[in-house]
């Protein structure tokens, strides 16, 4: 039987997504580039689990 996992998508706004994914970045976080653009993020956290940095303007399209 294939099981597959559940993926966790964690959404978090931020002031400056570009100054936020350099410094995730530089801690180690690696981001998939088909889910990122000019107003969002995905930061893989691991294979189950990621960020979803979202500019302000964007975030509150989740709110």
């Amino acid at each position: 039987m294939n099981v597959n996992p559940i993926k966790t998508f964690i959404n978090l706004s931020t002031k400056d997504l570009q100054k936020a994914i350099t410094f995730f970045k530089h801690i180690g976080f690696s981001f998939n580039l088909q889910f990122t653009d000019d107003t969002a993020a995905c930061m893989v956290i691991n294979d189950q689990t990621y960020a979803m940095l979202l500019t302000k303007d964007h975030f509150k399209n989740f709110t």
